[in-house]
């Protein structure tokens, strides 16, 4: 069966009419309906206002204060701008029976009309119309106001705050009993390098930064120099909010730069704070030399140990008596009878043919500088790249008790180290950091920066 052109015509506005849906003259409607949250009663939110456009839904009637729902019937709804004449949605059906919308207390309006064009309003304001007459003429309409949050999306960003420390104990760690360094040029990146200033918390606070690596670097001060007598060295670089340690030691950075690290902040953890640890090296004061133990100066600072009338210096040879020092044959030489002229003699006939027993008369320097308070066996004596095993920190500091004893450990294990000897390489540069210390040529960590070259970038 075919129909006419007419039919064709008619065949939606009949269907639409069977539904009940025919545009229609009406008279003017009552009622309200409300844009409320679906949870956890399908209840209006405190000033009508949402998150997102999909937290909204229609309730048929006002949910506080005076008011009547619609009538039951068929509606179209759609949303507009505050003006009304600016559509937003699609224009859709929906039936009202009672309390309920399509037979649900409440139904999310994207639901029942799609996709929702944002509002041109600066307010993020919206119109909810209602009507029985899909042209919504105005004295058939009813319509409830609504606003999203309009909200910036913000990007993440990060801060790098720099800290620098006085190292007195180069650990490479920050001690509260250490102090802050001012005045020294640091840089995240190539932003404007700035000047530490010493205070805690810190004004140098790098903000705005992406979540990225970055590198945070400190200057070495003009006319630093290892070669001098006192030089500014790192001891350590490290990230407080990561297990991230860089140990660089003097001009570890390059082109000018003491020491570096890479930080990465992260969106749990965006704000970081660097602390750079440095320390002033200078010449060791209070070793004395074998001519100095050999002398009468000697003698007598190694009486005052105690002792007999007899062997005014027993105490002194007997406390050395237990570093395992030996003969130029290897033998061990014990405490040289308790008798200062055995002990004479066998420091000024010291050689190295064995070069056992010439670390053997160095050490016995050193550890009569330390009993007799001229040094301190905590004293940390700069030595990087050492090779001695376990002794230097990776700040490159190694104590001379720590030189002592590794000492006392290898002539246990070694007595004979001539030309040839595997031990002999290790052995003689114990000799030779140990003669540096005796000769005062060896370069210490100072209590402070004060003979320090002076903070020029």
């Amino acid at each position: 069966m075919f129909m006419n052109f007419r039919q064709s015509i008619l065949a939606p506005a009949l269907a639409m009419a069977a539904l009940g849906f025919l545009p229609a003259a009406h008279a003017n409607l009552t009622g309200s309906v409300s844009a409320v949250t679906a949870s956890p009663t399908c209840g209006q939110p405190s000033g009508n206002t949402f998150d997102a456009i999909t937290d909204v839904y229609v309730r048929n009637g006002p949910t506080v204060g005076g008011g009547n729902p619609l009538p039951s019937g068929n509606y179209y709804i759609q949303v507009t701008a505050p003006s009304g004449g600016t559509v937003l949605s699609a224009t859709a059906p929906m039936v009202i029976s009672g309390a309920n919308i399509n037979g649900a207390a409440c139904v999310q309006l994207t639901g029942l009309v799609g996709a929702i064009t944002p509002t041109p309003n600066n307010g993020g304001e919206y119109v909810i119309a209602v009507s029985m007459d899909n042209t919504f003429p105005s004295n058939a309409t009813r319509s409830t106001n609504f606003k999203v949050r309009t909200t910036t999306p913000v990007t993440p960003t990060a801060s790098v705050a720099v800290y620098k420390f006085y190292d007195a104990n180069v650990d490479g760690y920050a001690e509260t009993t250490e102090s802050l360094i001012a005045g020294w040029k640091v840089q995240v990146d190539d932003l404007q390098p700035v000047l530490t200033d010493g205070q805690s918390p810190t004004s140098i606070v790098y903000t705005g930064l992406d979540l990225a690596s970055h590198l945070v670097a400190e200057y070495e001060p003009v006319g630093n120099s290892v070669l001098n007598p006192y030089a500014w060295v790192a001891t350590n670089a490290y990230d407080a909010a990561a297990s991230s340690f860089v140990f660089n030691g003097p001009s570890g950075g390059g082109s000018g730069v003491l020491n570096r690290i890479s930080v990465d902040p992260t969106a749990t953890v965006p704000d970081r704070v660097v602390l750079f640890g440095n320390v002033c090296i200078g010449p060791a004061v209070g070793g004395r030399t074998l001519g100095y133990w050999s002398n009468k100066n000697g003698q007598a600072d190694m009486a005052l140990l105690g002792g007999t009338k007899q062997l005014p210096q027993l105490n002194a040879l007997t406390a050395l008596s237990g570093l395992n020092l030996v003969n130029p044959d290897g033998s061990f030489a014990g405490n040289f009878n308790g008798d200062y002229k055995t002990f004479r003699n066998w420091l000024l006939n010291g050689n190295a043919v064995n070069m056992a027993y010439m670390l053997s008369v160095q050490l016995s320097a050193l550890k009569l500088s330390v009993l007799t308070g001229k040094l301190s066996e905590g004293t940390m004596v700069y030595a990087p790249g050492s090779d001695l095993p376990g002794l230097a920190n990776p700040a490159g500091f190694i104590s001379i008790g720590a030189l002592i004893n590794f000492a006392v450990s290898q002539l246990s294990s070694t007595q004979i180290t001539t030309a040839g000897i595997p031990a002999r390489v290790q052995q003689e540069m114990l000799k030779n950091a140990i003669d540096n210390i005796n000769n005062n040529r060896a370069s210490v960590a100072q209590p402070d920066g004060s003979h320090c070259p002076a903070l020029a970038f």
